[in-house]
């Protein structure tokens, strides 16, 4: 259900509907290496900027981070801690192996890769009913959401509070 271009190599990264994750090569269309995650469906998953992870979500509060060597092969796969409960709508790395998570339970998760491990840095609740999207202004350090409330926010990630919010649209908001 959702899709991801590494950054540097002609690979592809995709999550089916069942959970099942493809590593694929674009040019060649050769699937490169799958796994199948605990969760499904699928929703999201992105590469983060190295190319060398691959941060993947779905139908359950677990965030995974997936190792990718240089010739598209699933090297590792690392469980993230999870304060939310909601489902993983949306995965995003940011600069600096850093992710953020918007939960069906409508909290944002923010982690940083230090010292070999994923850990969380900031949960923040939000009175949001189901966050959908998220994505990062680096300029500002602004997390932007979208929900199923009809609501666009911009939540300060290093104060873990809202600046502002709006109604913005008149369904649910699925893409920021």
């Amino acid at each position: 259900m959702g899709a991801s271009f590494h950054p540097t190599l002609p690979f592809l990264g995709v999550i089916d509907f069942s959970g099942k994750v493809f590593i694929i090569n674009h040019e060649t269309d050769i699937v490169l290496d799958t796994i199948q995650m605990s969760f499904g469906p699928g929703i999201t998953l992105d590469f983060n900027s190295g190319g060398n992870f691959l941060a993947v979500g779905g139908y359950g509060p677990d965030g995974w981070v997936l190792s990718i060597d240089q010739n598209g092969r699933i090297i590792d796969s690392v469980v993230l801690d999870h304060p939310n409960t909601g489902v993983v709508k949306n995965i995003q790395f940011l600069s600096n192996n850093r992710i953020i998570i918007g939960s069906g339970d409508g909290s944002i998760v923010y982690y940083q890769f230090s010292n070999g491990s994923w850990l969380v840095q900031r949960h923040i609740e939000t009175n949001m009913e189901l966050c959908n999207a998220v994505t990062y202004s680096q300029k500002r350090d602004i997390v932007y959401t979208g929900g199923r409330d009809q609501t666009v926010r911009a939540i300060s990630l290093a104060e873990g509070r809202e600046l502002m919010h709006g109604v913005c649209h008149t369904r649910s908001i699925k893409s920021i």
